[in-house]
């Protein structure tokens, strides 16, 4: 992966790493909520 060279090229890169990140954390949150808030059943 060649480095940014210029301001506009590091902000394009970094924004594209952003966005990878959202998306995952998006997606694997509700996975992880579920898993630390199992459903209780009826009492």
């Amino acid at each position: 992966m060649n480095s940014p060279v210029t301001l506009q090229q590091f902000i394009q890169q970094t924004k594209g790493v952003e966005y990878i990140l959202a998306i995952a954390f998006m997606s694997l949150f509700p996975v992880f909520w579920k898993l630390i808030n199992p459903k209780k059943g009826p009492k």
